[in-house]
C-alpha cells in the first residue's frame, strides 16, 4: 500500500488547515467539532475545510473580503501570497491506517476565488485534523 499523500504548498500550491493545530494556537478560541466527530463522518457527508492556496501569478487581486483574505506572507518578500478560503468537500471513502487511525477520501463541491488549482469533483485525501465543520446526510 502506497503511503498516504496530503496535498502541500510547494508542491501543489494547496494544502488544507490542521484545525486542531490552530486551535491551540489561539488557546482553545477556535470552535471545531469534536475529535469523536471529526472522526466518524461517513461517505456522503460534507466537510468544510480551511484550504491554504497560494495566488497565482497572474490572478485577479479581487475584492481581499471575498478571497477571506488571511494571506500569511508580507508583501514586501518573494514569498507566494497565502490565502485562506473555507470549502466544501463529499466524502467518497473511509480509510485506516496500519494504527487504527483513519483518513479520509472526498470530492470538492466548491471552486477557490484565489487560484485555479482545485477544480469541483477533484479528489482530496484528508484527515480528522482538517475538519472545521460537517454537513451529514439524513439516512435515505
Amino acid at each position: 500500500m502506497n503511503p498516504i499523500s496530503y496535498a502541500s504548498l510547494d508542491k501543489d500550491g494547496w494544502e488544507l488547515e490542521d484545525v486542531v493545530r490552530l486551535r491551540e494556537c489561539y488557546e482553545g478560541n477556535v470552535e471545531i467539532l469534536t475529535e469523536e466527530e471529526r472522526s466518524s463522518v461517513q461517505p456522503g457527508d460534507r466537510v468544510q475545510m480551511t484550504f491554504l492556496l497560494v495566488r497565482e501569478e497572474g490572478e485577479d487581486e479581487g475584492d481581499e473580503d471575498d478571497a477571506g483574505d488571511d494571506s500569511d506572507v508580507d508583501d514586501d518578500n518573494d514569498e507566494p501570497d497565502v490565502f485562506a478560503e473555507n470549502m466544501w468537500v463529499t466524502v467518497k471513502k473511509v480509510l485506516h491506517k496500519k494504527d487504527g487511525s483513519v483518513y479520509y477520501v472526498g470530492t470538492m463541491d466548491d471552486i477557490p476565488i484565489v487560484s485555479n488549482v482545485l477544480s469541483l469533483g477533484d479528489e482530496i485525501v484528508f484527515g480528522p485534523e482538517n475538519i472545521s465543520n460537517w454537513w451529514v446526510n439524513p439516512p435515505a
